[in-house]
């Protein structure tokens, strides 16, 4: 578990440098809907244990999961990996791409049939990642999923 925030922490740095963000946190905190300084104190390490929330807004904004920010490394899978079975290929990205977007689908659905016109972003994002994380453990497409896995997803990001 102690190397979980600088595992995190430098996942973090390494995704927001392979995706242009450079060291610009304000940036990143703006795009994936997450105040600054939450955001700066997760990538110090000053955050000893960060919301999941905010992990599955940071995970799903660059399609990876929790797990992977957690307990991976990040430049190891997607560039320095000898193993090619264990690497990131351009084919997975695009799954968990094509998983994000079907998850904000989901998520908008789900949340207009809830709430109606009244859809907030931050819950649209809250649930999207729900929903992405399952479809990701369970690696199959959103479309895919129990209806009952996407209610737990729904009522889960909701009440959390």
């Amino acid at each position: 578990m102690d190397k979980e925030p600088d595992n995190l922490r430098r996942n973090i740095r390494f995704l927001m440098q392979q995706n242009g963000y450079g060291e610009n946190a304000t940036r990143l905190a703006e795009a994936i809907g997450m105040n600054q300084p939450t955001l700066h104190r997760i990538m110090k390490s000053e955050s000893s244990d960060p919301k999941i929330s905010n992990l599955r807004k940071i995970a799903s904004y660059f399609g990876v999961t929790v797990g992977d920010l957690l307990d991976s490394d990040m430049q190891t899978l997607m560039h320095d990996e000898p193993n090619p079975a264990k690497r990131l290929t351009l084919v997975d990205m695009a799954k968990r791409t094509l998983r994000l977007r079907d998850a904000l689908q989901m998520a908008t659905y789900s949340l207009e049939v809830i709430d109606g016109a009244n859809v907030k972003q931050e819950e649209v994002a809250r649930v999207a990642a729900a929903i992405f994380e399952i479809a990701n453990q369970a690696d199959t497409d959103v479309s895919s999923l129990p209806q009952e896995a996407i209610t737990s997803a729904v009522l889960s990001a909701l009440s959390g």
